[in-house]
């Protein structure tokens, strides 16, 4: 009869008759470890309150991808836990352990909301579990206030980051970006009211008291928070200015006319005129307003006020404009400016778009083409060649190509056109206004080259509104980091084509 006791060798007894945990408690899959982190691991499990079962494959792996000193540092955290009698799942915690100190545990130690944000970044699949960010980062995100840091992660989330070369530097980006974008909230009264416009009231603490009087034949703006700075010079009493013969008071520093249309013959009033005193006059906070964008002392009043109108509601859209809504925003008659902001700030209160820049230009578009037959002069309206122009050709049609997108003259590159050939001057319309602000935007990076035959033959085939989109993503991007940015590009388009993920601005 065949004896079914086992030999003390595979019963795991040593000589002095006790249990040899090294070969009786380990399975093999731990053998692949370093000693050192087998050993701490059988001294973990000799003591009773954890099996091997709990050091499930997921756990060890990460274990195994530490450093020997940081995994055997989480076992003892993870020891001490399971001594505290506060672990349930101790499989899961055990590499929850383990993922945050891979992901963090080489940095300081963060708040606790900023931590479970960065760790719901992770979770969300937007982050690679490789893709960790290095201690730079983790000290910037540590040296910020929580509420920064927190937007800044919600900034970058946004962000395509399936593509991200170096995540570390396009955070580094995102931190700067986004103090700039809080700078420029903050120059225009952050934070907005939750609802309703603002009764008049005594002025906050931070004016100590003291508002300057507003100039002669001027009324306080009705909707005053912060109350605005009146330091206008004398001119403000004054009649408008006529066309480019504004004072230089309205006037930002360092601000510079449009790109000239190229081909385009020169025309001596291009219909640039400089509504600073209007703005004043109608209660427009111009000293918040002119610090936004060079373009906004030649918006029209009416739309200025209507921008501010909506800020002082809790609608952001003044503090979000890109250089191609405002340049759009001065081409029109004040009626349908007023209409096209309109129609935008309904469209964000109702969260019905993700991207107010591209909603506003699509809106405003059938008001800056304008007749095809008697285009206004210095309208965006349909001359031959215009490439810097929103009109484009085509009888005035935005999109180029008549509308087609993609086909049509643009074909000759073949269906996909050939990479490395410039194609530029094939984007006409609104797309190629975009276009050319972008390089303009990044010229410290960006080319015309890098818009391609391939690039425009399927920005074109994208509808209207999307291509737009991925345009505006472009320049939200910092492009430092990128090696090959036409590739950048067409990975931004192929995610729109396969109806992927889009960011919320």
């Amino acid at each position: 009869m065949e004896s079914h006791k086992r030999s003390a060798d595979v019963a795991g007894m040593n000589g002095e008759g006790g249990p040899d945990y090294k070969s009786a408690r380990m399975p093999d899959r731990f053998e692949s470890c370093d000693h050192r982190l087998r050993d701490r691991i059988m001294r973990l499990v000799s003591g009773g309150r954890v099996r091997t079962e709990d050091v499930d494959d997921k756990a060890l792996d990460l274990l195994k991808s530490l450093k020997v000193d940081d995994a055997v540092n989480v076992i003892d955290q993870f020891e001490r836990a399971v001594h505290g009698g506060n672990v349930k799942n101790k499989s899961a915690y055990l590499a929850g352990v383990a993922t945050r100190h891979k992901h963090f545990g080489h940095g300081p130690k963060l708040p606790k909301e900023v931590q479970q944000r960065l760790e719901q970044l992770y979770r969300s699949g937007k982050l690679r579990d490789s893709q960790i960010f290095d201690g730079k980062v983790l000290e910037a995100i540590y040296d910020m206030e929580p509420s920064l840091a927190l937007r800044v992660i919600e900034n970058f989330e946004g962000k395509d980051l399936e593509d991200a070369r170096n995540i570390n530097a396009l955070f580094m980006a995102t931190i700067k970006i986004t103090k700039e974008q809080i700078a420029r909230e903050r120059s225009y009264g952050m934070p907005p009211p939750p609802h309703g416009y603002r009764d008049p009231l005594p002025p906050p603490p931070h004016h100590h008291g003291i508002t300057p009087p507003p100039p002669h034949g001027i009324t306080p703006p009705p909707y005053g928070m912060p109350p605005p700075s009146y330091s206008p010079p004398p001119p403000y009493s004054a009649p408008p200015p006529p066309p480019y013969g504004a004072p230089s008071p309205y006037v930002p520093p360092m601000m510079h006319a449009p790109p000239p249309v190229a081909a385009a013959a020169p025309t001596p009033a291009p219909m640039r005129r400089n509504y600073g005193s209007e703005q004043a006059t109608l209660g427009v906070r111009i000293d918040e307003l002119h610090n936004l964008s060079p373009h906004a002392p030649f918006v029209p009043g009416a739309v200025a006020m209507a921008l501010q109108r909506a800020w002082d509601s809790g609608n952001r859209l003044v503090s979000l404009l890109d250089e191609g809504s405002w340049k759009a925003l001065t081409e029109m008659e004040s009626q349908h400016g007023q209409q096209v902001v309109n129609e935008v700030v309904e469209a964000m209160n109702n969260q019905q778009i993700r991207n107010s820049n591209a909603f506003l230009i699509s809106v405003a578009k059938k008001f800056l083409t304008g007749s095809a037959s008697t285009p206004p002069a210095g309208s965006y309206g349909g001359s031959s060649g215009s490439g810097g122009n929103y009109g484009g050709s085509s009888g005035g049609n935005y999109g180029g190509g008549g509308g087609g997108g993609g086909g049509g003259s643009y074909g000759s590159g073949g269906a996909g056109g050939q990479k490395g050939v410039p194609a530029l001057n094939r984007l006409h319309g609104v797309l190629g206004q975009r276009a050319q602000d972008l390089l303009v935007q990044h010229s410290h990076v960006l080319r015309d080259s890098h818009f391609d035959e391939v690039v425009v033959s399927q920005l074109q085939k994208l509808p209207e509104h999307e291509a737009l989109e991925v345009l505006a993503e472009v320049g939200r991007h910092e492009l430092v980091g990128v090696k090959n940015i036409p590739a950048y590009i067409m990975g931004i388009i192929n995610r729109y084509k396969r109806g992927g993920s889009r960011p919320s601005y």
